[in-house]
């Protein structure tokens, strides 16, 4: 075999283990994410679903909102710990469906004035994650949902995992909703 081919075969030998690969329980392709990624994007992507498609505060319906807008990261003592590039990307992966979701770095970025109430820009809302926390079958996550005035909704989701995917079981401590 001539030295070029050689390489080539070896070349590709090595790169084929760094390619994406199907992910079933993400439902999409998996890229450089590792397994503590995938888990987090799996997780906070199930709780923006449900916030978005059920727990909107608006009824059985559809959702009301034509963008979502995510807070970039969660608060630990320092301040906010941005999400990494890998763990947005996978995010937007899994919420392609919905409307277009946004990272922002500032809240306050997007939340505009209008006849004397505070409401999310472009019909949208602002979603705010917190740290994960529990344990590698059952976590709990502060969460919350802004969108006008005094339509807002606090809670905390408790998720456990299901064969390979984590799902909403319920919510624990108190709901506050405006």
């Amino acid at each position: 075999m001539k030295p070029i081919a050689v390489a080539l075969a070896a070349i590709t030998l090595l790169t084929a283990g760094c390619t994406k690969t199907a992910d079933p329980v993400a439902g999409g392709e998996k890229g450089v994410e590792t397994d503590a990624e995938q888990r987090t994007i799996d997780i906070y992507a199930a709780i923006i679903r449900r916030l978005v498609t059920k727990d909107h505060t608006f009824g059985k319906g559809p959702t009301p909102f034509d963008r979502i807008f995510v807070v970039d990261g969660v608060s630990d003592d320092g301040g906010t710990v941005p999400f990494s590039p890998e763990v947005k990307a996978g995010i937007l992966r899994e919420l392609a469906d919905l409307p277009p979701v946004r990272f922002v770095s500032d809240s306050d970025s997007v939340v505009i004035e209008k006849h004397g109430c505070a409401q999310v820009e472009g019909n949208g809302a602002l979603i705010t994650l917190d740290a994960i926390s529990g344990g590698k079958e059952k976590v709990r996550v502060p969460s919350d949902l802004f969108f006008s005035c005094l339509g807002g909704l606090w809670l905390t989701y408790v998720l456990e995992r299901d064969d390979d995917a984590w799902r909403i079981a319920g919510t624990k401590g108190g709901i506050g909703i405006s």
